[in-house]
């Protein structure tokens, strides 16, 4: 059986079928959490988009992050438009570069290809 202690009148509060109730006193149960939607944006980042923040903050050209990564101008770009998937080695090296972890870059990957899917399978 639930019990809540009551903050004005030092009472437990029960109910006979175990539910809680509000106080003689006149001191009320708190509401129930508001269930939320999941939030399903009906757009993807990519991790790119994570990419370019950076370089942004950072004033860095594609020039300078190409060569950062060890990484062609046809590269960077696949990479930063999304159609080029971290894989483990990637995602080391983004970590080594940009920061976070590779498990960040991993994440941020799935979180992407997911959205990708999960978009083009909702009806329009």
């Amino acid at each position: 059986m639930k019990k809540l202690y009551c903050p004005e009148c030092h009472a437990y509060l029960e109910g006979g079928s175990g539910d809680l109730v509000d106080c003689r006193c006149g001191w009320q149960q708190p509401a129930d959490e508001p269930e939320y939607a999941e939030f399903e944006p009906d757009w993807a980042s990519a991790p790119g988009d994570t990419i370019t923040d950076i370089m942004e903050e950072n004033d860095w050209s594609l020039a300078h992050v190409a060569d950062l990564l060890d990484m062609d101008d046809l590269t960077l770009a696949q990479l930063l438009a999304g159609s080029l998937s971290i894989d483990d080695d990637l995602a080391e090296t983004l970590a080594n570069v940009f920061g976070s972890t590779p498990d960040f870059w991993q994440a941020r990957e799935k979180q992407y290809r997911s959205a990708i899917i999960r978009l083009a399978d909702s009806p329009l």
